[in-house]
């Protein structure tokens, strides 16, 4: 293998290498609860919004029968500090 082929090899290898972290640090997630009102009762149907500096939108739920509900972060979200 000749001189220029070889450092050539080199680059793309390392430039592979350097690009496979990268993809490791994509940012998502889940945020799970349950809406209750002031006596504990569950509240079935109810919209649940979320938003926070950690989130490019606000993310919007829907509990279920049983009050619970789960949001889901958009891809490309910032992680959330702390």
């Amino acid at each position: 293998m000749n001189g220029a082929l070889r450092r050539g090899v080199l680059v793309c290898l390392l430039v592979l290498v350097a690009v496979l972290p990268a993809r490791a640090q994509v940012s998502t997630g889940e945020i799970f609860g349950k809406a209750t009102d002031g006596t504990g009762a569950v509240l079935p149907g109810v919209t649940v919004t979320l938003s926070g500096s950690a989130l490019i939108q606000p993310q919007t739920a829907i509990t279920t029968e049983t009050g619970a509900y789960r949001a889901r972060s958009a891809a490309g979200s910032r992680a959330c500090p702390g």
